[in-house]
C-alpha cells in the first residue's frame, strides 16, 4: 500500500492554483535503489507531472543509503525541472538532477517538489527507518559517570553486544512470567524530542537474566536492539542507546510508539513485555533551578562526616539542568563552613534573568543573583524573602508570608534589582499570602490563604488580579479548598495564565515543606468559577506505579510536591516540573523520608552510597482539556539531576532572551520575537514578519501561522496544542477497554485494554 495515502501529485501554478491532477499511481514498495518503471501518464497539453509517486524508501541504519531518481514531465514529454525537498532533515535532493538521497538519521514523510515554467507539482516520499543493534557503541567506554549518573539518568551503564546464541534465543518464543515486571519507564508516558535517553528499569523477579531485546515501533521507524549484561549483576537496567532515541523522537509524527522488550535466561525466554508511548512534536524549553541538600558540588555543611562513615561536608545550593546536559550546574552556593555558602529556598523569574536565594546560616538574609551577568549575586535589602513571587518582566517580587519560612508579617511588593519596598500599593490589606506565583501574563497571583481578609483559613487555594500599572490587587477569591484539614500550597499557572497546578498535603507534617512524613498530590483547579479542582491522578501515579512496602513507598501516589509549570509550550503540551520521593526503578529505591545527608549517607565518592528517591520529575499537561477533567499523563524523571543527592523545588524559565542579529533557532530564544533566516543562517530580529512562526511573538491567535489549524496564541508566543481525545478517540496508550473501536490513527485496542499496534 502507498505511505501516505494512495495516488498522484496535483499539479498548480507557481501561485498554488489548481491545474488539474495526473493519473498514474507509484508504489515505492521499500526497494528505492532504483526508479520506477512506469510509462509516463497520459497528461493534457501543458500540465506539469513527478514521477514517482507516493515512494517509499526504506533505509537500514548503518547500511549505504538507497537513492532515488525523480523525473519530470510537461505535458507527457520530458522536461528539465528544478527540484526541492521540504524537510531537509529527512533527506535532501539534487535541483537538477532530481536525484533524491535519505539522511539515513530521520524516517517520516516529506514533500518533493517539482518546477517548471510557473508551475509547480509536489508528491509525498516516506523514508522508513530500520535500525537493528547488537550493544550500545558506548559499552566500555563511557568512562566515570558525572554527578547525573551514567547518561544523566543513573543505572549500571550501557548493554554489551549480545551473542549469536542470546539473540537466537530472545527471538525464540517467549513464556511470560507475571512475576516479572516493567518499573520504569511507565506506560503511556508523554515524552518530548531531545530529551537524554531513559533508562530501562524491570524487577526480574525470581530470574536472573543474561540478556534483552528491545524491539520499538512507530509508522516509519523500528527498532531492534540486542543487549546482554553490562558489567553489573543483576542484569536489572539498560539505558536506551541516544541515538536510537533520537532517531524514533524525530522520526514521529504524533503516532503510537510500541516499546517491547523480551528477556533470557540461558536457553529460556520471556516476554513479550508491553508499553505504548507518546512522543510530543517539540523539545523541552528553557531551564530547571532547583534546590538540592547534600550536593557534591560544593561542601558548606560544616558537618565534616556522616554517622558511621567519613567523608568530606555536603553542601546546600541551587544548581540548573540546562537543555541537553548529563549533569547540573552551580548556580547559587559556595564552599565554606558553618552554612554561610548555604544559597536556596529559591526562586527564578520566568524571563530567566533573575534568581533570589535565601542563606542558610542567616535566614534574614537573601540575595539576588543576575543570571544574565555570570550569577553575580547582590545582597537585597528587603531582608528574608525565601520563595517570593517574581513578576515575569523581571521588575518586582511579592514576598511569601505566613506557614513556611515567613519574613514579613504581611505580604509586600519589592522592587528589583534593589529589593526597596514599593509604597501606594492597594488591595493587600494585611494579606499573609503564602508561597506566591504570578501568572505568566503577570496579571494573576496564586497562593496559600493563609491569613488576613476574611476567608482566609490557612489551607485553602486562592488568587488575586494584578495591575502593574495601577500597582492594585483585587478580585480576592478562593479557588479550592482541600477536602481534608491539611493546606493547598505551591500554586504555579499554566502558561495560559488561566488555570494552576498546585500541591494538596494529604498528611501533617511541617507546612509546605516535603519532609517529616507530609505527603501530598497535585491537583488543577481554573482560574474562572466554578474553578473545578480535580486531582492529577495520572501525574500522581494513581493504578500504576510500583511499591516497595519494606522500604515505607507503599503509597508513591501521595509522594508528590512543589509544582512549578514551564512557561512556554512545547510539542503541543504543558510541560511541570515537581518533586517526588517516589521511587525510580530500581536506581532510586531506599526510604522514602531517607533524604537529609545528615543522616544517610548520599556521596557518590563513598563505597556505600545509596541514592535517595528525593528527584525531580517532569510530566506533560493537555492544554485544552475542560476544567474538571485530568489533563494530566504519567511522568519522567528529569535527566542530568544530580544522582546522589536529595533535589527538590524544581523552577522552569526560559533562557536570558538572545539580542537581535544574534544567531537562534526559535523565536522564544529573540529578545526581539522572531528568528528568521539571513544570508548567514538563522538569527533574531524584531522585524515583524506575514505571519509568526510556533515559538515566535504574537498578541492573537491571528498573528500566527496556521492559526485556520488550530495553531494559538499562548502566553505570548506561537503554540501548535495537542488534542487530548483527538474528536472523541483514544490516543496510543490510552484505555480502550470499554470502546474497542475508539482507538485513534489507525491503532487498535489491544488485549491489554489499551490503544497500540498488534
Amino acid at each position: 500500500m502507498c505511505a501516505g495515502g494512495c495516488g498522484h501529485p496535483a499539479a498548480t501554478g507557481a501561485d498554488g492554483s489548481g491545474l488539474g491532477d495526473g493519473a498514474a499511481l507509484y508504489d515505492g514498495g521499500g526497494d528505492a535503489s532504483a526508479s520506477a518503471d512506469l510509462a509516463m501518464p497520459d497528461l493534457a497539453p501543458g500540465v506539469l507531472d513527478i514521477q514517482p509517486h507516493d515512494a517509499i524508501v526504506t533505509v537500514t541504519v548503518g547500511q549505504p543509503l538507497p537513492m532515488l531518481a525523480y523525473t519530470a514531465s510537461f505535458g507527457g514529454q520530458a522536461v528539465a525541472a528544478s527540484f526541492s525537498v521540504d524537510r531537509g532533515e529527512i533527506g535532501s535532493i539534487g535541483v537538477s538532477t532530481g536525484q533524491f538521497s535519505p539522511t539515513g538519521t530521520v524516517g517520516g514523510q516529506a514533500n518533493v517538489i517539482a518546477v517548471y515554467q510557473g508551475q509547480k507539482v509536489s508528491t509525498h516520499v516516506t523514508v522508513n527507518l530500520v535500525f537493528v543493534q547488537s550493544g550500545d557503541p558506548a559499552a566500555g567506554t563511557s568512562g566515570t559517570p558525572g554527578a547525573g549518573g551514567y547518561g544523566g539518568v543513573g543505572g549500571n551503564g550501557p548493554g554489551k553486544p549480545a551473542t549469536t546464541a542470546q539473540q537466537t534465543t530472545l527471538q525464540g518464543a517467549p513464556t511470560v512470567d507475571p512475576a516479572v515486571k516493567l518499573l520504569y519507564p511507565y506506560d503511556a508516558t508523554v515524552w518530548p524530542r531531545g530529551l537524554l535517553a531513559p533508562l530501562l528499569q524491570w524487577d526480574p523477579g525470581a530470574h536472573s537474566f543474561d540478556s534483552v531485546y528491545v524491539h520499538i515501533q512507530e509508522n516509519n521507524f523500528e527498532y531492534k536492539g540486542f543487549f546482554s549484561a553490562p558489567n553489573a549483576s543483576p542484569f536489572v537496567n539498560l539505558p536506551i542507546p541516544q541515538a536510537a532515541w533520537d532517531q524514533l523522537g524525530y522520526s514521529n509524527a504524533g503516532e503510537n510508539v510500541k516499546v517491547i522488550l523480551t528477556f533470557a535466561e540461558g536457553a529460556s525466554v520471556y516476554g513479550p513485555y508491553v508499553e505504548n508511548w507518546t512522543i510530543a512534536l517539540g523539545t523541552l524549553r528553557g531551564t530547571v533551578y532547583y534546590n538540592s541538600y547534600g550536593t557534591g558540588l560544593v561542601q558548606n555543611s560544616g558537618e565534616g562526616s556522616y554517622p558511621n562513615a567519613t567523608g568530606p561536608a555536603f553542601g546546600g545550593a541551587t544548581l540548573a539542568i540546562r537543555p541537553g546536559t548529563t549533569d547540573p550546574v552551580l548556580v547559587a552556593g559556595t564552599s565554606s563552613a558553618n552554612n554561610s555558602g548555604c544559597r536556596v529556598c529559591h526562586s527564578v523569574g520566568a524571563d530567566g534573568k533573575h534568581l533570589i536565594t535565601q542563606h542558610g546560616s542567616a535566614y534574614q538574609t537573601s540575595s539576588l543573583y543576575d543570571l544574565t551577568m555570570g550569577n553575580a549575586e547582590s545582597g537585597l535589602s528587603a531582608g528574608n524573602s525565601a520563595f517570593p513571587a517574581i513578576l515575569p518582566d523581571g521588575t518586582m517580587f511579592f514576598t511569601s508570608s505566613g506557614g513556611m519560612i515567613s519574613g514579613d508579617a504581611t505580604s509586600q511588593l519589592y522592587a528589583l534589582p534593589a529589593g526597596t519596598l514599593v509604597g501606594s500599593v492597594v488591595g493587600l490589606s494585611g494579606l499573609k499570602a503564602t508561597l506566591p506565583a504570578f501568572s505568566p501574563d503577570g496579571k494573576h497571583v496564586a497562593f496559600n490563604f493563609y491569613a488576613g481578609p476574611a476567608g482566609a483559613d490557612g489551607k485553602s487555594l486562592a488568587a488575586m488580579d494584578f495591575d502593574e500599572s495601577k500597582l492594585t490587587f483585587s478580585g480576592l477569591q478562593t479557588l479550592a479548598t482541600p477536602p481534608n484539614s491539611e493546606p493547598a500550597v505551591w500554586p504555579s499557572f499554566m502558561p495560559t495564565s488561566d488555570s494552576v497546578i498546585y500541591e494538596v498535603e494529604t498528611a501533617s507534617g511541617e507546612f509546605g515543606f516535603t519532609r517529616g512524613g507530609v505527603r501530598g498530590e497535585l491537583w488543577w483547579a481554573s482560574l474562572a468559577a466554578p474553578h473545578q479542582p480535580v486531582k492529577l491522578a495520572k501525574l500522581n501515579g494513581t493504578g500504576y506505579l510500583p511499591t516497595g512496602a519494606a522500604t515505607g513507598h507503599n503509597d508513591d501516589t501521595t509522594l508528590n510536591y512543589e509544582p512549578t509549570v514551564n512557561p512556554i509550550v512545547s510539542g503541543g503540551y504543558a510541560w511541570v516540573v515537581f518533586t517526588s520521593r517516589r521511587l525510580y526503578g530500581n536506581v532510586a529505591t531506599i526510604g522514602a523520608w531517607n533524604s537529609d545527608p545528615r543522616d544517610f549517607n548520599l556521596l557518590a565518592s563513598n563505597a556505600n552510597s545509596q541514592v535517595t528517591t528525593k528527584k525531580l520529575w517532569v510530566a506533560a499537561i493537555d492544554l485544552n482539556a475542560p476544567p474538571g477533567s485530568d489533563p494530566s499523563h504519567p511522568a519522567f524523571y528529569l535527566p542530568a539531576q544530580e544522582l546522589h543527592a536529595g533535589n527538590s523545588r524544581g523552577f522552569w524559565t526560559v533562557e536570558p532572551c538572545r539580542m537581535n542579529g544574534t544567531s537562534c533557532e526559535t523565536g522564544d530564544e529573540c529578545c526581539g520575537g522572531y528568528c528568521r533566516g539571513t544570508d548567514g543562517g538563522l538569527e533574531c530580529t524584531a522585524q515583524p514578519p506575514a505571519c509568526a512562526s510556533e515559538l515566535e511573538k504574537c498578541m492573537t491567535d491571528l498573528d500566527c501561522c496556521g492559526a485556520a489549524q488550530g495553531i494559538k496564541c499562548i502566553n505570548d508566543r506561537c503554540a501548535a496544542v495537542a488534542q487530548p481525545d483527538m474528536g472523541g478517540c483514544v490516543q496510543g496508550g490510552g484505555d480502550c477497554s470499554s470502546a474497542p473501536a475508539s482507538c485513534c490513527g489507525g491503532l487498535v485496542c489491544t488485549a491489554a485494554g489499551k490503544c497500540g499496534i498488534l
